[in-house]
């Protein structure tokens, strides 16, 4: 259905519901209807438009909670298939598709799984992204970094000084930002003190937990360039 035409039954969706508001209105058996102060309004002193809006919020509400569980056991069922088909795969063709967690009683595929259809125009990932942190060795990184600044100012680049000093910057919560940390680790400066930083900050991650994120895919053709379904309402 075209966007126009949701427009013309919504005209006239929402001249019905004025029309119904205008009845309840006249019947006396109606409620009271509660504010936001907990005060019970008797019905006949609630403007029409306050009560029409009142009915559409908690009508479309009630549908997005509808599909928001929908979603939810979309999601639980579709990692359920996905566990269980690696499960077989591995046991019937001895393909290791991902790493089973041992210390967890819930199965949980460490790595990245691509599933792609025969003709390969649809397409499933599952990501596994880890959460981390680090302990107390990245406070000794950051005081050989501060120190390597002060003794070599004028031979290390500004560039650096500045992502050095933006890595270790705290935010408003009082954490600093965890990619910006390991962004340091990818620039190769030949320094016994910045390569000791660097092992300092490689120890000093922690893995605290991760998230698994599922992605669908299609195409017209093999040929063709993936494009996401989005099951996100603001992308739709």
């Amino acid at each position: 259905m075209e966007t126009k035409d949701f427009i013309k039954q919504s005209v006239l969706k929402i001249k019905d519901l004025y029309k119904h508001v205008a009845e309840i209105k006249q019947d006396p058996v109606t409620p009271p209807l509660q504010d936001a102060k907990g005060r019970l309004c008797p019905i006949d002193i609630v403007k029409n438009i306050d009560l029409a809006r009142d009915k559409l919020v908690n009508s479309r509400n009630r549908r997005a909670l509808e599909l928001s569980a929908l979603i939810e056991q979309f999601k639980a069922e579709t990692f359920a298939d996905i566990d269980a088909f690696i499960e077989i795969s591995n046991s019937e063709h001895g393909a290791k598709i991902g790493v089973v967690s041992e210390n967890s009683k819930k199965k949980a595929w460490k790595g990245n799984i691509q599933l792609i259809n025969y003709n390969a125009t649809q397409k499933i990932n599952l990501k596994i992204n880890d959460k981390i942190a680090f302990n107390e060795k990245l406070n000794n990184a950051m005081e050989k970094l501060q120190g390597l600044i002060k003794a070599h100012s004028s031979d290390i680049d500004d560039i650096i000084k500045v992502l050095i000093n933006e890595a270790f910057r705290v935010d408003k919560t009082g954490f600093i930002d965890t990619q910006k940390v390991l962004e340091l680790r990818r620039y190769k400066i030949d320094h016994p003190v910045w390569k000791s930083a660097m092992d300092d900050i490689a120890e000093s991650i922690q893995i605290v937990g991760s998230k698994s994120y599922l992605q669908f895919f299609q195409r017209e053709t093999p040929e063709s360039e993936w494009q996401a379904i989005p099951l996100d309402i603001a992308r739709l």
